[in-house]
């Protein structure tokens, strides 16, 4: 059979398909005839195009091989040469923020020295007040962070500085978001038909007609 004369006949059986109405017993039973023949229809079509595909899958099979033979080496060198470049950048980016942090700290700790010597220069000269309020300026110290240039790249070399966050403790995350678990939840209610009770929950059920010859 053509492929212009299979496709004819499918449309035209589809097209019955399409006008038929399913809201009686009797109608049902159409139906279910229908879908019988639908499925031997669907195995028909699969049946006759099968050598044709077996075909090209072959020869799809052999021409990837072939490619991968060559491309897979390629690709692990490309990936094992941009984790090195992304390796160097990291280091690079850890190496500048630890400079910023230990600059920092020591401008912190500079500041407070500061202020602690006017402190005592304060409470020597009987200004306990002033005193008072500058030991709270100690505390609070917080010098601006410093700039923290970006990394040195080749010329034409880019980076793209990806964000992504890790769980440190499950427990302490908002529950706006924690995703349940819809795998787990659909098969306890398969194992119990939904005779259990979660909170949050609800069970249900619906009809799906059943292939013929399956079971």
């Amino acid at each position: 059979m053509e492929n212009k004369e299979l496709m004819h006949k499918s449309q035209s059986f589809i097209a019955t398909l399409n006008l038929l109405i399913v809201e009686k017993m009797e109608q049902n039973l159409v139906a279910f005839n229908y879908l019988k023949e639908l499925n031997d229809r669907i195995k028909k079509v699969k049946e006759h195009f099968q050598p044709t595909i077996d075909a090209a899958h072959n020869a799809h099979k052999l021409a990837i091989a072939a490619r991968d033979e060559i491309l897979d080496p390629l690709a692990e060198a490309k990936e094992g040469l941009t984790l090195k470049m992304a390796n160097y950048a990291n280091e690079e980016k850890r190496k500048a923020g630890e400079r910023a942090r230990i600059e920092k700290e020591t401008a912190d700790q500079i500041e407070r020295e500061r202020l602690a010597n006017i402190a005592e220069m304060q409470k020597a000269a009987g200004f306990l007040e002033k005193a008072k309020i500058t030991v709270t300026q100690i505390k609070q110290v917080d010098t601006p962070a410093p700039f923290i240039p970006k990394t040195e790249t080749a010329p034409g070399q880019s980076f793209i500085e990806y964000w992504s966050a890790e769980i440190e403790n499950k427990s302490k995350i908002p529950l706006d978001f924690l995703l349940p678990d819809m795998v787990r939840l659909n098969q306890i209610a398969r194992q119990t038909k939904g005779q259990t009770t979660i909170p949050g929950v609800k069970f249900v059920s619906h009809m799906v007609p059943r292939e013929s010859g399956k079971r």
